[in-house]
C-alpha cells in the first residue's frame, strides 16, 4: 500500500480512533474502580468506627470491666493494619495499638487520609459518650491493598493500550487492503481502456454494494465518452465534407480566373462565385460554432421577457417575401393577447426562422405554410404546420442530427447543410422547452415547440 493512499489514511485514521476510545475506557475504568475501592474502604471505616462506639457504650455500665482491656479485646477483633486511639476528655490516652500512636489530625466526624510511619491511611475521628465523661475515639485502617491494587490495574492499562493499538492497526491494514483491493483492480481495469478500445467496458460485481455502483458509473461514464467522441469524429468528419465543396469551388474559380488574361465579366463572375461560397462557408461555420459553444454551455446567454404574439407577426413579415416568390400562402393564427416566457429573443427569434424557412422550402408552389400560437396555463404552444412533402416515418427520429438530410440534392440546391433543424432543437433545449415532430393530416409535417410561461419559468 502506498503511502498517502486511502488504505494508508484509513488505517492511521482507525488507529488514532481505536486508541483514543482505548484511553477513554481505560480512564474510565480506572477512575471507577479507583472511587468505588475508596468509597468501600470509607464504608468500611465508618461501620467499624460506628461499631467501635456502640461496644464502648455497651462495655460502660460494667463497673467491674476495665475500660482498656476491653478496648484491646474489639481490637484484637479487627482486621490487621489498622490504627487506634482512645483519649479521654482531657486528652490523655487510654488506649493507644500501637503503642507510641498519637492523634493525627483532620476532619471532625469525616474520613480523611493520613501518612504515619511511612504507610498511608484513612481515618476518622469521633466523641463517645460515656459515664465518666466523654472520649474521643481515632480509627484507622489501611489504604495500602487499595492503593496498589489501583496502582497496578493502571500499569495494566497503560501497557494494555499499545498493545491493542498496535494489534487494531495491524487489522485496519489488513482490512484496509483487502477492501480497497477490488478497487485497485478497478483502476488498472481503467488504465488500459484508451481512445483505441472506448467500446471496452468494467467487469461489474454482483456485490450490490459501493464497489458494484462505482463500477456501473465507470461504464456509464465510458458510455457518455464513447457517444461524445463518435459524435465529436462524425461531427468533424461532416464539417469537413461540408467545407471541402466550397473550398474546392472557390481555389478552382481563382486558378480560372488566373490563368490567362481574361474579360472584366468573366473576372467579375468569378469574384461572384468566390463571394457566394464564402458566403456560404461562412454560414456554415457560425453555425458550426453555435453548436460547438452550446455543447459547452447549455445557458441562452442574454434573458429576458419575450412576447411570442409580436415575435411570431416580426418573423412573418420578414419571411413573407420569400413565400411569395413560391407563391405560399404564410398564415398566422394568435389569441389575440399577450403571451410572455422567458428567454432570448434573438434565440427564439432565429429558431422561428428555422422552423419557418424550412416550412416554405419544402412546401410546393401554391401551398400553405401555418403557424399558430395555443396559450395554455403552464406553457405556450407554438405550432409549424405546411402542405409540403412531408418527413418520411423512418426519418424523423433523425431529422435533428447534425447534418442530416432527407434529400441531399435538394437541400444542396437550396443551400442548406442539414444544421438548421439540429439549432433549433438545442435552443428549445436551452429554454427548458420541447420540440415534437409529427406528420401532418394532408401529408405535410407539424413542428410543435412548448414553451413555459413567464410565471412558470
Amino acid at each position: 500500500m502506498k503511502t498517502g493512499s486511502i488504505g494508508a489514511q484509513l488505517t492511521l485514521w482507525y488507529t488514532a480512533v481505536l486508541c483514543l476510545g482505548l484511553i477513554l475506557f481505560s480512564c474510565s475504568i480506572w477512575l471507577a474502580l479507583r472511587h468505588f475501592l475508596h468509597a468501600d474502604l470509607e464504608s468500611a471505616l465508618v461501620d467499624q468506627a460506628r461499631g467501635l462506639n456502640k461496644y464502648l457504650q455497651i462495655e460502660d455500665p460494667d463497673a467491674d470491666a476495665s475500660l482498656p482491656v476491653e478496648i484491646d479485646e474489639y481490637s484484637q477483633s479487627m482486621p490487621q493494619d489498622h490504627l487506634l486511639l482512645v483519649l479521654d476528655a482531657k486528652g490523655q490516652p487510654i488506649y493507644a495499638a500501637p503503642t507510641g500512636l498519637t492523634l493525627q489530625p483532620g476532619g471532625a466526624g469525616k474520613p480523611y487520609k493520613l501518612r504515619w510511619k511511612d504507610h498511608t491511611y484513612l481515618a476518622v475521628v469521633q466523641t463517645v459518650l460515656l459515664k465518666e465523661g466523654r472520649v474521643l475515639t481515632f480509627l484507622a485502617l489501611s489504604s495500602e491493598p487499595v492503593d496498589r491494587a489501583v496502582y497496578l490495574l493502571g500499569l495494566l492499562l497503560i501497557a494494555g493500550i499499545p498493545l491493542f493499538a498496535v494489534c487494531g492497526a495491524a487489522g485496519g491494514f489488513w482490512l484496509s487492503r483487502r477492501a480497497l483491493r477490488p478497487v485497485d483492480a478497478i483502476t488498472e481495469r481503467a488504465r488500459t481502456i484508451g481512445l483505441n478500445n472506448l467500446s471496452e467496458r468494467l467487469p461489474v460485481p454482483n456485490t450490490n454494494d459501493e464497489l458494484q455502483r462505482l463500477t456501473e458509473t465507470w461504464n456509464a461514464m465510458l458510455a457518455r465518452l464513447e457517444s461524445a467522441i463518435s459524435k465529436i469524429s462524425q461531427f468533424t468528419a461532416d464539417a469537413s465534407h461540408e467545407l471541402r465543396t466550397p473550398v474546392a469551388i472557390v481555389r478552382l474559380a481563382a486558378e480560372n480566373a488566373l490563368r490567362k488574361t481574361r474579360p472584366e465579366a468573366e473576372y467579375r463572375a468569378a469574384l461572384e462565385r468566390i463571394q457566394k461560397e464564402s458566403e456560404n462557408m461562412t454560414h456554415l461555420i457560425e453555425d458550426l460554432l453555435f453548436l460547438a459553444r452550446a455543447d459547452f454551455d447549455h445557458s441562452t446567454g442574454e434573458t429576458g421577457t419575450v412576447e411570442l404574439e409580436g415575435l411570431i407577426e416580426d418573423v412573418c413579415l420578414d419571411l413573407n417575401p420569400l413565400a411569395e416568390v413560391k407563391s405560399i400562402t404564410l398564415r398566422r393564427k394568435t389569441p389575440g393577447q399577450h403571451v410572455e416566457v422567458a428567454g432570448s429573443l434573438s434565440a427564439l427569434r432565429r429558431m422561428l426562422v428555422i422552423l419557418l424557412d424550412n416550412a416554405i422550402k419544402y412546401t410546393p408552389e401554391g401551398g400553405m405554410v401555418s403557424i399558430l400560437l395555443e396559450p395554455h396555463s403552464e406553457h405556450a404552444t407554438i405550432i409549424v404546420e405546411d402542405t409540403g412533402i412531408g418527413i418520411p416515418e423512418e426519418a424523423r427520429g433523425q431529422v435533428f442530427q447534425r447534418f442530416f438530410r432527407i434529400d441531399p440534392s435538394r437541400s444542396k440546391e437550396s443551400g442548406g447543410h442539414g444544421l438548421g433543424l439540429a439549432i433549433a432543437q438545442t435552443i428549445v433545449a436551452q429554454h427548458g422547452a420541447a420540440i415534437e415532430l409529427r406528420p401532418a393530416s394532408h401529408g405535410g409535417s407539424i413542428f410543435a415547440v412548448s414553451l413555459p410561461l413567464r410565471a412558470s419559468a
